[in-house]
């Protein structure tokens, strides 16, 4: 019987177990890198809110399931809900609005980023969550007072 010289064994089990690892890094890279850009896209989005006077938010503010955005087609700047997808662009930050404007967490991935704009007497307001465990917690607010301007902000 001709058997195999231990050494041989021993490099045909490394080259397979080193395939093996390959294959496992190749699948799993993606799903770092994805995480990775959302980490930094919000790092991203609180140095421009900070820029600009924005705020971060309390830790204990509520974390919520579902965002839904009420719309008032009188006013030049309307309330919208928005994933944030990118900061740069036109408008400081590059948007996907939800239409109609509502989102719920759960569908959305982990990490992503979603912008919220409100209006009251004084001016909007702009509130900044970022989806964790299912849930869109708030992490930066900017309030913008009332302007002379009447363009779009967006």
């Amino acid at each position: 019987m001709n058997y195999l010289p231990v050494s041989l064994v021993t490099l045909l089990a490394s080259l397979g177990a080193t395939l093996v690892l390959l294959i496992f890094l190749h699948r799993i890279n993606p799903r770092i890198s994805e995480l990775g850009d959302k980490v930094c896209l919000r790092e991203m989005v609180e140095d421009y809110l900070a820029s600009r006077g924005g705020f971060k938010t309390d830790p204990s503010e509520p974390r919520i399931p579902f965002i839904r955005v009420e719309s008032d087609s009188s006013s030049v700047k309307r309330p919208y809900a928005a994933r944030i997808t990118d900061v740069g662009g036109k408008w400081g930050l590059e948007r996907e609005f939800f239409t109609p404007p509502y989102a719920e967490a759960n569908r959305m991935r982990r990490g992503e980023v979603v912008e919220v704009r409100t209006r009251d007497p004084y001016g909007s307001n702009r509130v900044y969550y970022v989806v964790l465990n299912g849930l869109f917690c708030p992490f930066a607010k900017l309030n913008e007072p009332d302007s002379s301007e009447s363009d779009e902000d967006y």
